[in-house]
Parts: structure tokens; sequence; C-alpha cells
């Protein structure tokens, strides 16, 4: 079946999903972790390979009729559907251990990370699984004996250690292949320079608080610097033990360097235009409340522009799309540098761009970048072979003149840009002119 079937309606999986298909299906279909899109009630709208392997059935079968919940243990399934509702009344997410039943009959283990995600618009939870089985079962025996702990610890591939001040006493073949280091360095290694800058104090203060018995999380993500020097993200599990009369720590960990970045892909997907990298209409809206915010608590002004390239069916009808697309990529890029970090360049859709300028008292007055806009478009654009002079049509709405909310800035910009393009294009209106 299509996920992305044009033909299928608003509330079939394949529309939700209907955008960057290509690149969305190469990018989850070659992650080995299992990914699970899924509507609120539980209902799949989409399972990457892995997903159709983890519970044994065939790839491609129709999912149509399919609920996550049917494979999960009746005594996981309610908090499965409380961790799905926690997401869908605005918490972060969730990161929970559940056991799930294959087409087969065997049982395995899997821990559950789950987000909110926006496609098109409409908010969904998306699901990482990672099979635990073997992660599960080296808890159980651990609890049984030192030397169940050392055969299993050292067969197993996850990375297990145990440390003592700042030297690690124990580690495990996984360590090893985790961190590139040979076991005889990583004795000699202090733990923490294992530990990238950027969050080596979390892993600090998390160890430091265990050890002194105060409550902190068994379980975070931190990044580790390889021999190599490479980053990876690790889910790092850690409790404390006696050994020799004295506390240590001990941690298991997983590369889930893989899963990091395809959530990264997975937000540009939903927040970024996939064509200019700009941002789309979702992210453009979130930023402009912030902004809103702020003007609102320190009454300070806010410019939203609606830009309209001039004749640009034009360069679609003669040059063709491809160079269209070059074009509207080259103009994003423009207007990306000439204007402040602090301000917001988006892409609405089309030849349409829109932007937010806050902070105005640093900024001088709106009319002068209406027109540094407007400058941006005196040269040609080049690229590959083509030179394509085009100009643009620029409407302005400001906070709180001409509007006290985004939808209310966003459409009155709008009617200032059609002012203007009607008027002959190539020219600046603001929405007082415009009304």
């Amino acid at each position: 079946m299509s996920l992305f079937d044009p033909e299928e309606t608003m509330d079939a999986p394949g529309q939700v999903l209907e955008q960057n298909d290509d690149l969305f299906r190469a990018i989850l279909s070659n992650i080995l972790d299992s990914v699970l899109i899924l509507n609120w009630d539980g209902s799949i709208l989409f399972a990457n390979r892995a997903a159709y392997n983890l519970v044994g059935i065939p790839e491609g079968t129709d999912l149509s009729s399919l609920n996550a919940t049917d494979f999960i243990d009746p005594e996981n399934v309610h908090r499965a559907l409380k961790d799905l509702k926690r997401i869908r009344e605005g918490h972060d997410g969730f990161l929970a251990e559940y056991r799930i039943k294959a087409a087969n009959g065997e049982y395995k283990w899997v821990e559950g990370l789950g987000k909110r995600i926006h496609i098109q618009g409409r908010p969904l939870s998306i699901v990482i699984l990672r099979q635990i089985t073997e992660r599960m079962e080296a808890q159980r025996m651990l609890c049984a004996s030192e030397l169940k702990f050392r055969t299993l610890a050292e067969t197993t591939p996850a990375a297990i250690f145990i440390y003592q001040d700042d030297r690690l006493v124990y580690c495990n073949p996984g360590m090893e292949i985790l961190t590139g280091y040979t076991h005889d360095e990583l004795m000699k290694v202090r733990s923490w320079d294992l530990i990238h800058p950027d969050t080596r104090d979390l892993a600090r203060e998390m160890s430091l608080a265990r050890l002194d018995g105060a409550p902190a999380p068994s379980r975070y993500e931190v990044k580790i610097i390889t021999k190599q020097g490479e980053e990876k993200w690790v889910d790092l599990s850690s409790s404390t033990i006696e050994l020799n009369g004295q506390l240590a720590g001990m941690g298991t960990a997983h590369d889930i360097t893989d899963r990091k970045e395809a959530e990264e892909i997975i937000s540009k997907l939903a927040y970024y235009d996939p064509l200019t990298g700009l941002p789309n209409r979702l992210l453009f809206n979130d930023r402009l409340s912030m902004a809103i915010s702020r003007a609102e608590r320190f009454q300070e002004k806010i410019a939203v522009f609606m830009l309209d390239l001039d004749k640009f069916k034009d360069v679609n009808d003669t040059l063709g799309h491809t160079v269209g697309d070059h074009l509207l990529k080259a103009v994003a890029d423009r207007l990306s540098v000439s204007l402040r970090k602090s301000d917001t360049v988006a892409r609405m859709g089309g030849d349409e761009f829109i932007i937010c300028v806050p902070d105005l008292k640093d900024h001088g007055n709106p009319v002068q970048v209406a027109e540094k806009i407007l400058e941006d478009f005196i040269s040609p654009f080049s690229f590959n072979s083509h030179e394509i002079s085009i100009k643009s049509s620029v409407g302005m709405a400001m906070y709180p003149d001409d509007g006290t909310d985004g939808e209310m800035l966003i459409r009155n910009a709008d009617i200032a840009m059609y002012r203007a393009k009607h008027a002959g294009g190539n020219l600046f209106k603001s929405y007082s002119e415009a009304i």
C-alpha cells in the first residue's frame, strides 16, 4: 500500500505523510531502530522495515487495520495508551519499556521513545523502539551472582562499566567497541574525559547525586568522545552498587547516534522547507508567537513582511521548474544573509516568503528594512549558466498597530503585499497604506 497516495482522504495514513515521500522512506527504512508514526489511539500510519521485522510480519503488510497495542502485552497496554495521551496533552514525550508479542508468539522487551511531531500541520506521535530483550535478561541475571554477571557482561553487545571516584575499575568488550579504546587504555583514562564537554557536567551531577544517595534519574542521554575523536550519543543507565566495601557506580550504555540523527532529520522535515532550508509556516508561526509575547512584555514593535516574486511564473514557463527551484533557493540565501540572525525568514509556499523582524529599535525604521529587502533584488541572481533578474512586491504589517496576534499580522501583511503587486510590483506597501 502507498503511504503517500494523493488519492487517499485526509484521514487515511498515506495523505498524512504525502510530502517528502522518497526522502522520508530512505531515511527511516535504513534506521536499525524500529520507527512507528501513530495516531493518538495507537493506530499505525507508518512503520519502517525494522518495525516489521521486530513483530515478524512481512514488510509492506497493510497497516490500516492494525494498532500498536495489538502487539503489546495486555499488562502493558494501559500504560502505552497513557503514554500516548501524555504526548497528546502537550508533554515533552515519554521513555518507557514494554513487553511485546511477535507474530510467532515470541515475547520481546522493547524500549520506546515517543515524541509529538507535526506533519502537514497535523499533530501525531512518533515512537522509536529499540529491542532490549538481552538487556532485560542481563539485568535479571546480574542479580543472581557475580559469575553470571561477568559471563553475560563479556558477551553482551551493550557497553557495561563500573567506576569509583573518577576511574573505571571494570569494563566489558562492548565498552571497548563503543569508545575505540583498548581495555588497558580504559583502565588508565579518567572516566569524565570520555564524556563530551557539552554533557560532562550533567553526567557528573547525576553520578555524584546517586553516590550521595540523593534522588537522580537512573537513565539519561549523554554525548561521548571516542579515541578517534568521533562524537557519539549514548543512552546511559546507571545505578549504585557496593564494591569492596565502598560505593561504586555501574552503568550500561547503548549507542543511539543513529536515533538522534534521525530525530534531527525528522524535525527538519516537520519544521523546515525541504527546497530552501528555511523555516516553514509552522515554525514561523511559533517564532512569531514568541516574538509577540516578548514585544508585549517589553513594549516593543514587530514588523511582518510578506514578499512575493514578480512574474515568477514566467521563469517556470520559459526556463523550467528546475531553474525556478534554483532561483527560489538563491532568493532564500540572499534574504537570509541580508537580515539579522534574530530575524526569521520563512517560505510560505510557492514564491511567497515571509519575514519577522522583532525588536525594531535596534533595526531602525521599518520602511528602511522594506527598502533593504527590495534592494536585495537589484542585482541579478546567478547560478549554473543562468543569470536572472527578478523583482518583488513587499507588504508590511506592524505589531501592535496592524494586529495583536500572529494570524492577523500575517493576513494584513498579505493584503498589503497584494496592493503592492496590483500597483505594478517592485515596490513596498504598508497595511496602513493599503486599507
